[in-house]
């Protein structure tokens, strides 16, 4: 417990200097750009990824009915992390997809984390053992200091129905 405290606490303090705490890399396997490190959702502004992110986020469509289930009083304390890799299929699909359904919710983006990682599942910025992402993306949800639930790689019915699942059953 106090592990994933102190872990939590690092994450925080290092997303507040996110800006410097992330760097683009060249793939070598895919022969184009990632991105390592911590960062926003400014990183897929870049026009190494703008182009996947623009078409997923633009062609998804959330299902608002479904998220009327979700009240502000769900959201509350909730922190979400993704550790993903823009060099990954997966998640260039959900990631996109899953911010969309945050925006959507108005979900407080200072309370988002968004770790990238290369395909060794590590970030060169910070240890990121204590989340346990052997597959990604993996959108971590949090209450307090306590994991509610994840999606991992994708969702096993849609995200909206898994957040809700996971959301509501605590």
């Amino acid at each position: 417990m106090k592990e994933l405290l102190f872990f939590l606490f690092l994450i925080s303090v290092g997303l507040t200097y996110a800006q410097t705490k992330g760097k683009m890399t060249f793939d070598e396997k895919g022969k184009r750009n990632m991105y390592l490190g911590y960062g926003d959702k400014s990183v897929f502004k870049d026009t190494s990824f703008s182009t996947w992110y623009g078409a997923e986020y633009d062609m998804y469509d959330v299902d608002k009915g479904e998220l009327s289930a979700i009240t502000p009083d769900d959201l509350k304390d909730i922190k979400i992390t993704i550790v993903l890799g823009t060099w990954c299929s997966d998640s260039r699909r959900e990631v996109p997809r899953f911010l969309k359904i945050l925006e959507y919710l108005k979900f407080d983006e200072k309370n988002l984390d968004l770790i990238f990682v290369d395909r060794d599942k590590k970030n060169p910025f910070g240890d990121i053992e204590a989340l346990k992402a052997k597959y990604i993306p993996a959108i971590v949800i949090f209450k307090g200091d306590q994991e509610l639930g994840r999606i991992v790689e994708a969702p096993k019915d849609t995200l909206e129905k898994d957040f809700i699942a996971i959301l509501k059953k605590n």
